[in-house]
């Protein structure tokens, strides 16, 4: 499969996002090329095995579990296999929810915080200050498929949720299934390692919504949430708290964006 690119974004981190995921079966190897000939970019990333050789390191990787998903044609995602363990990841599931019981939940990235505790069985929790909203423990066939008490939007979705729940179950999801579900620190990944540490633009260390960045830049204490230094402060006394001067940032840089990009063509 051959992407020809055009478009130029200086100031996006990421100007193009693809993937060759199969999410629900491995049928057969796929390659995405990606060009550019503005710049003279050119690169193909992808599954080169062969169809064989690929199935032979898989079953060599993977755990018990995952090897019955390997039949005469195809590699059945575990979400869609009726003889996948129905309690894989329960172990993992419950001690999780253990720990966001004794210990407080907190999530930040640029423009939003998430904030709670498991409270009778549900996580309880804020986004930037608004709530509450809930989630309630998810199964293995939750965690495998994002759905139920994770669901993503769509058929999947569970009946009453509300955007804000689907928004954090979908953070859920992923986190468990990249084995960080108790470190926040590490939700938004460094790719292409599941798990490693975040990119400095996505850390926030005390989950008040306003990365580390630009709270350091800015002379606040990135692992003080709360006063001067939380989202809601105002030390210049301009009536602008720190989150709406963040926000303000990126508008105006967004707007800066797009004129010097229509000024280009």
């Amino acid at each position: 499969m051959k992407l020809s690119y055009s478009h130029v974004d200086v100031f996006s981190p990421v100007p193009f996002g693809g993937n060759t995921t199969q999410v629900d079966m491995f049928g057969f190897p796929l390659t995405a090329r990606l060009t550019q000939s503005a710049i003279g970019y050119d690169q193909t990333v992808g599954i080169t095995l062969t169809r064989d050789a690929a199935r032979s390191q898989y079953t060599a990787a993977v755990g018990s579990a995952f090897r019955p998903l390997v039949n005469n044609y195809r590699i059945v995602a575990p979400r869609t296999s009726a003889s996948f363990p129905s309690n894989y990841v329960q172990g993992v599931i419950d001690a999780t929810w253990t720990y966001y019981t004794n210990n407080q939940f907190t999530f930040g990235q640029p423009g939003r915080a998430f904030s709670g505790r498991v409270v009778n069985g549900r996580l309880q929790f804020t986004k930037n200050g608004a709530g509450p909203f809930y989630l309630s423990k998810p199964s293995t066939k939750d965690v495998v498929a994002c759905a139920g008490a994770l669901a993503c939007a769509g058929a999947l979705a569970s009946a009453g949720m509300a955007t804000t729940e689907l928004e954090l179950g979908a953070e859920f999801c992923a986190a468990f299934n990249r084995g960080v579900a108790t470190n926040t620190a590490n939700w938004c990944p460094a790719p292409p390692t599941p798990g490693a540490a975040a990119p400095a633009a996505c850390r926030d260390a005390d989950g008040d919504g306003l990365p580390d960045e630009w709270e350091q830049a800015n002379g606040f204490d990135e692992n003080e949430p709360a006063g001067v230094n939380g989202a809601g402060g105002d030390p210049d006394h301009d009536r602008a708290t720190n989150y709406d001067e963040f926000i303000a940032g990126i508008v105006e840089k967004e707007k800066k964006s797009d004129c010097e990009c229509r000024g280009a063509k």
